[in-house]
């Protein structure tokens, strides 16, 4: 396995690293945008294929990846849309402004989880590559990070949409992860949700059973009431049902959202965390 070496990449200076540095170079394209919302970057996140370092490919740590994602703005980063990079274990942010054919950031911070070795030293090293002024070239859903110098780095990303498109809606049968409750969360295994096309939805406690009719709204979902099979349960599918009556009992509207192959739908201080099935 090929290593990262950090070496091979300039060191942020410490007024750099507070301040957050100049990243990347953008296509005209990009820069030509009259105003941050008509950036074809803003709203996507992208997902490394591909890392070289000297004209050498090279392995990144087992099961991890490299993202780029840009969102608006954050008032507290400042500029006119905000970055965020992930390599396996912390997540930097920034605010950025198109500045010509460059993006630079303003402030920045990363979380700090206590990562191990060999996920630790790869977090510096991408960090502080976005730090080191490295160009960006789009083409659709492609984008392709350069740091030019005497160790050439090259990352080659696709837009996460394409590389793992989010799951419908309809179709898949949604295991329920866990579930939350105020500030608490808890593990709910068996339990399961599945729409249909026709509108309706069967909901599985691990003990009793429910259909019910249901409606979406953009981010807005809807059950027309909840009637769950009366069959008496132990836990945790007993706690599983209040909280499936708390949610959806008289037809509230819940948020509801996608990412990948995870269900999210929340209202009030209730939860539930699903995941789509895999054969």
């Amino acid at each position: 396995m090929h290593c990262v070496n950090l070496n091979m990449l300039p060191r942020l200076s410490s007024s750099a690293s507070r301040c957050g540095a100049a990243l990347a170079a953008i296509v005209a394209t990009v820069a030509a945008c009259d105003k941050p919302g008509d950036s074809p970057l803003l709203g996507r996140q992208f997902l490394s294929q591909m890392v070289e370092i000297g004209g050498q490919p090279q392995d990144l740590v087992p099961n991890t990846t490299l993202s780029l994602s840009f969102s608006e703005a954050d008032s507290y980063l400042g500029g006119e849309g905000r970055l965020s990079a992930h390599a396996g274990c912390n997540t930097f942010s920034a605010g950025y402004t198109l500045q010509g054919d460059r993006l630079v950031l303003h402030g920045g911070a990363a979380t700090e989880i206590g990562c191990p070795e060999p996920l630790a030293a790869q977090d510096t090293w991408y960090f502080a590559l976005l730090g080191a002024e490295p160009t960006l070239h789009l083409d659709g859903n492609h984008l392709v990070l350069d740091q030019l110098g005497p160790q050439h780095t090259r990352i080659e990303y696709l837009d996460k949409e394409v590389v793992t498109p989010d799951r419908p809606l309809v179709g898949p049968v949604w295991e329920i992860d866990s579930v939350i409750e105020g500030d608490a969360a808890w593990e709910a295994p068996g339990g399961t949700m599945e729409f249909f096309a026709n509108g309706t939805v069967d909901v599985y406690s691990g003990c009793n059973w429910a259909t019910s009719d249901y409606t979406v709204e953009d981010d807005t979902l809807r059950l027309s009431g909840l009637a769950l099979t009366e069959i008496w349960c132990g836990e945790p599918s007993a706690r599983l049902e209040a909280v499936l009556y708390a949610l959806f009992a008289a037809g509230n509207p819940v948020h509801w959202e996608i990412d990948d192959v995870r269900l999210r739908i929340d209202a009030d201080d209730h939860g539930l965390r699903l995941r789509a099935h895999e054969d």
